[in-house]
């Protein structure tokens, strides 16, 4: 499979070589793709979030840390479970 030849360059190494379309349709498919891309980027940093408030539950019931304030005070401002699907759910309604 070959790499874009934009994958790991910098705005600054490719913005004299780059090109936009500029025909309203083009433009509105190459924008379209990319509010689709951000979309699938921002499924993914969700499901990360979400793992990693599992993995942190999960270690705390496998040391037997049970009581609310004490896992909170432990997770310190990390979000639980709930609170994260929560999240999930607000931003996937947006």
């Amino acid at each position: 499979m070959k790499l874009s030849q934009w994958q790991g360059r910098t705005w600054d190494e490719i913005k004299n070589q780059a090109i936009l379309p500029t025909e309203t349709n083009d433009l509105n498919t190459f924008f379209a793709a990319e509010e689709q891309r951000c979309h699938e980027i921002q499924t993914l940093l969700n499901e990360v979030a979400q793992i990693d408030a599992e993995i942190d539950e999960k270690v705390l019931d496998l040391y037997g840390i049970m009581d609310p304030s004490d896992r909170q005070r432990i997770l310190g401002s990390a979000a639980t479970i709930e609170e994260t699907r929560e999240e999930i759910v607000n931003e996937e309604e947006t």
